[in-house]
């Protein structure tokens, strides 16, 4: 069974991906996408810690 936090990232992502589209009509679906891939973190960078169960 997926964690929750899998659970809730495409919720954010969609909300996001909304308030993108909100902010600029006329952006494509590629260019969301691309801004969300783009500046994304990634949580298994060294040296980075992520712990879903710290609040």
């Amino acid at each position: 069974m997926p964690s929750l936090v899998h659970q809730l990232q495409p919720p954010h992502a969609a909300g996001v991906a909304a308030l993108i589209r909100q902010a600029v009509p006329g952006v494509t679906n590629t260019q969301i996408y691309n801004a969300l891939k783009n500046t994304a973190i990634d949580m298994n960078t060294p040296g980075m810690t992520f712990s879903p169960e710290v609040g």
